[in-house]
């Protein structure tokens, strides 16, 4: 991984352990797994325009958009 790409990823991660009650384990998780992260391999400019906090919100709608999805499918 490029070193920008790494220390915009940091930031992000950071960001989220700053403001918000999770483990630092589960936020590694929760960035590696995001489409941010591909998204930021593909193009880091494009990334690199917006703050880690819009990221920071990015991945949390993209978890829960999968949660609530999972939820509808373990209902029926």
């Amino acid at each position: 991984m490029r070193e920008e790409v790494r220390g915009y990823q940091d930031l992000i991660i950071e960001y989220m352990l700053e403001n918000l009650p999770l483990e630092k384990e589960f936020v590694v998780s929760l960035v590696h797994k995001s489409s941010v992260m591909k998204m930021l391999k593909e193009d880091e400019e494009f990334v690199g325009h917006y703050p880690p906090e819009y990221w920071v919100e990015y991945i949390l709608n993209e978890w829960n958009d999968i949660l609530k999805r999972t939820s509808v499918a373990l209902s029926k």
